[in-house]
């Protein structure tokens, strides 16, 4: 988020999420570096199980709504940034989400 090294930042939550494989919050990590790199399945995919761990996770849930819209599944972001939205009105995020919902 800060603008650091993507690959250092890969590379240490590869480690984080393979040491900590039930903890959504190192697999979330995972996932958001991908997406911030481009990778957009890779991102999708982390992102699903880490919902999967915690599906009461709005920050969670627009990270793989936020995924899903930039790899042009526009129905699946719908979906997980509206329950994002539903889940809170106030995480990190949350204006992006409600102007990537309000071009659905």
């Amino acid at each position: 988020e800060s603008g650091g090294n993507l690959d250092e930042a890969l590379s240490l939550a590869q480690t984080a999420a393979r040491e900590l494989h039930d903890n959504p919050t190192a697999r979330d990590t995972l996932g958001w570096v991908y997406y911030k790199k481009g990778s957009y399945r890779a991102a999708i995919d982390a992102l699903k199980e880490c919902v999967r761990q915690d599906s009461k996770s709005a920050v969670y849930h627009y990270h793989l709504g936020m995924a899903y819209l930039k790899n042009g599944e526009k129905a699946m972001a719908k979906a997980s940034l509206s329950e994002a939205l539903r889940l809170s009105q106030s995480f990190s995020g949350v204006d992006e989400a409600k102007q990537a919902l309000a071009k659905l």
